[in-house]
């Protein structure tokens, strides 16, 4: 058995990144796809990590230290989020939302469909729609309970394995879609602002950071991390059960609109790059660890099943952003790095949506409209739609 402590995790995720790095710098497609350097190494790492366990080693990471990485990004989104970027943005989070909700029921019946031409239970096909991809591991793991206490014990299985191809392919694909609409239509941003996660291409040797940000930042994340984990609690105690991410990122907003502004001589971090180069840290080794962790000898098994029901949701998922996403949100640059974003939630998280939109944005320029907009999609429940229309859906068919 392989099994390495937090600190030796953390060191195999940044290596990760520097594998990524690499190949990224080797082949060129890779950078004008605007793949994250962290999925591709992440992948490298779950790939020999996967051929070590076919000789029956056990390689187990600690994860404990991941979460905490994505509440740091996300603090320091919220710190960037005025109430005049909120208002902007307000009209575009409607749209995308209620789209997003209307892919759900589509992604189950793909999911069905797949299963029928298999020969295998609706309820299989369920669990490779919505609930794995748009809701992702944590959301499998809730719900397929729920369809093995009706006798179909492939359920986690199939769930979990849908969910981490999802998350790799939400990776992997939302950067090029971005680029493929940002390339068609000569897209540029309307204005040159400074990025809120990550440092523009052509910044990145221009980028300082001394003891003084370096611990101001610490102090301000950590600020942020402490109020929105009691907003989480006072959530919860009005019926409200947000994921962590969402009160750090409404905690964050809150500090920037209302200390900011009764403190007006206070720095504040507003388009700082010394911050959102810390985000692109978090973000990027966060990444490398989900990516690495994924499970390859799970997905092998039921990979005749998978593999086509995976082109079926990419394909359609791509169609209906290049054709309907982009259109609705105003096809514009900041529509089509969000439309980006949302093909990385709709296949695997919010936080592949944002790292593909850091990823797309590193290399044409910033959108600060869609980094705001695509991770709030979780302030409107979605989760919880997510969930009743699951469970609508499997009704009908049990």
């Amino acid at each position: 058995m392989l099994e390495f402590s937090a600190i030796q995790t953390l060191a195999v995720a940044i290596l990760a990144y520097f594998i990524g790095r690499k190949l990224t710098k080797r082949f060129d497609v890779l950078r004008r796809a605007s793949v994250p350097e962290a999925v591709t190494g992440g992948l490298v790492i779950a790939l020999l990590v996967g051929i070590v366990q076919a000789f029956d080693i056990t390689v187990d990471f600690t994860m404990t230290g991941r979460d905490t990485l994505l509440l740091v990004v996300f603090a320091i989104v919220g710190l960037q989020a005025k109430a005049s970027r909120l208002m902007e943005g307000g009209r575009p989070l409607l749209i995308l939302v209620g789209l997003a909700v209307f892919m759900l029921p589509i992604q189950n019946l793909i999911g069905m469909g797949t299963a029928w031409l298999f020969g295998e239970p609706f309820a299989i096909g369920l669990m490779g729609g919505g609930v794995a991809l748009s809701g992702g591991p944590g959301t499998v793991i809730a719900l397929s309970p729920e369809v093995e206490a009706l006798g179909f014990d492939k359920a986690a299985e199939m769930g979990i394995a849908c969910a981490a191809l999802g998350i790799v392919l939400g990776a992997v694909v939302g950067g090029p879609v971005g680029h493929y609409i940002i390339q068609r239509d000569r897209l540029k941003p309307k204005r040159r602002r400074k990025m809120l996660v990550g440092v523009a291409a052509d910044e990145v040797a221009t980028v300082t950071l001394s003891t003084r940000d370096f611990l101001y930042n610490i102090f301000m994340i950590a600020v942020t991390i402490g109020l929105g984990d009691k907003l989480g609690d006072a959530f919860r105690l009005i019926g409200l059960d947000l994921p962590d991410f969402v009160s750090v990122l409404v905690a964050g907003s809150i500090l920037s609109n209302v200390i900011h502004a009764l403190f007006r001589d206070i720095p504040w971090p507003i388009e700082d790059p010394p911050m959102a180069l810390s985000a692109d840290v978090a973000l990027n080794v966060f990444l490398a660890m989900a990516l690495m962790s994924i499970s390859v000898l799970q997905v092998i098994p039921l990979a005749h099943e998978i593999f086509l029901l995976m082109i079926l949701q990419v394909a359609t998922l791509t169609a209906f952003v290049v054709y309907v996403v982009y259109p609705f949100m105003g096809k514009d640059y900041d529509a089509a790095v969000a439309a980006s974003g949302y093909m990385g939630v709709a296949l695997g998280a919010t936080p592949v949506g944002l790292a593909v939109m850091a990823s797309v944005t590193r290399q044409h320029g910033a959108s600060t409209k869609a980094m705001l907009i695509v991770p709030l999609i979780g302030l409107f429940y979605f989760d919880v739609i997510n969930t009743l229309i699951f469970r609508a859906m499997l009704s009908l068919v049990t």
